[in-house]
């Protein structure tokens, strides 16, 4: 994975380059992936509201650009790892958009490519997740959108997991942390079954799997955060 410090700009004529991938395109948003021409991906999501709406939300602070762009800072600067907005703009149309570098697969992709096949590879993905799933929650932030296809997993052997489109992502404080965490993990192993069932392996998420999920969450707390003081831990827990 590409050191996000060794990066170029992205290109002036990004909006004018040739489509590689097209990953989304519904009423809301459209996602696609272009290439600048040292052959770095770059993903570029734009908003699909009306003009208008667009305008007055950008100049209110409330569009989802801004969101993205004040979530991307707040959880670097918590050291969540994140994938970050690389540059934004408005299109001749007046639709908003942003632009992040691409940084490998997501782990709905690699799940369904049949990672849960090759030991190695299913066990590192199960503790990163974890790892990303803690900072988060450590952070005292609550992800509404976190789910496998939001989770990017670099290449084979490197890491660490990273979060991209965390313009869904409300602050925490204040609440149990049970608020947070119940709908953030119902929500990840729900998206995690379905993408390992779009492999004709046939390998499903295992208990063991699960644990060393947890695990890497909790190792991912400098101290317990508020309500978990006094759970019991199981051995599996215990350990980095």
């Amino acid at each position: 994975m590409q050191d996000d410090s060794t990066l170029s700009a992205p290109p002036a004529d990004l909006l004018d380059r040739e489509v590689v991938h097209t990953f989304k395109d519904d009423a809301r948003s459209t996602v696609w992936r272009c290439d600048d021409d040292a052959g770095q991906g770059w993903v570029v999501k734009r908003f699909n509201a009306g003009p208008r709406a667009q305008r007055w939300r950008r100049a209110l602070g409330v569009h989802p650009v801004d969101r993205e762009r004040r979530w991307d800072r707040q959880l670097t600067g918590n050291r969540v790892p994140v994938v970050p907005v690389a540059g934004d703009g408005v299109d001749a149309a007046g639709r908003s958009w942003l632009v992040t570098a691409e940084a490998g697969p997501s782990l709905h992709q690699r799940l369904a490519d049949g990672a849960m096949g090759d030991v190695r590879v299913r066990h590192r993905l199960a503790r990163e997740a974890g790892a990303v799933t803690g900072a988060v929650l450590a952070s005292r932030a609550f992800n509404r959108d976190h789910r496998a296809p939001n989770m990017v997993t670099g290449d084979a052997d490197a890491g660490p997991m990273r979060l991209i489109d965390v313009g869904g992502c409300r602050s925490a404080r204040g609440a149990p942390l049970f608020a947070s965490a119940l709908p953030m993990l119902t929500q990840l192993n729900r998206s995690v079954i379905k993408a390992a069932a779009l492999n004709a392996s046939g390998l499903q998420v295992s208990r063991t799997d699960r644990l060393r999920f947890f695990r890497s969450m909790i190792a991912a707390w400098p101290s317990p955060p508020d309500g978990l003081q006094h759970l019991p831990r199981h051995p599996e827990f215990r350990g980095g």
